[in-house]
């Protein structure tokens, strides 16, 4: 997934480097993060769940409440107890570290820079422009 994404961010800055390249407006889908899920841990942080079968490799889908959500190593099922349904992502992709991601879709309107644009802050906090290079 990482890699996927390196390369179409390459890709994409090979395409604004061709000179007089022009991109159209538009609006993004972008997936904000909301919170970080973590496994069930006991008082000495050990994990005492992991993710539960129906959940495992269901990225993106609603997991609403009352779905099963972790499995504990004895047996017994953690239901997700929220308050409405979340479409989690990125789940046990991270090994030990976080169970899953909790995204939020929202859509931002996208307009490419013109010459004179702020692009970011430099490092002593001055506005760098873009300069239609």
């Amino acid at each position: 997934m990482v890699c996927f994404a390196l390369l179409h961010t390459l890709l994409f800055m090979k395409l604004c480097s061709v000179p007089g390249q022009v991109f159209p407006s538009e609006t993004l889908e972008v997936h904000r993060i909301l919170h970080v899920v973590d496994y069930p841990r006991n008082k000495d942080n050990e994990l005492t769940a992991m993710i539960h079968p129906e959940l495992q490799y269901k990225d993106w889908h609603p997991l609403k409440p009352g779905d099963p959500m972790f499995l504990g190593l004895a047996g017994e099922t953690v239901k997700y107890d929220g308050d409405s349904a979340i479409y989690p992502a990125f789940i046990n992709k991270d090994n030990e570290l976080t169970a899953m991601i909790h995204p939020e879709l929202q859509y931002k309107d996208w307009h490419p820079l013109k010459p004179g644009d702020p692009m970011f802050l430099g490092l002593a906090g001055e506005t760098v422009k873009y300069d239609g290079d």
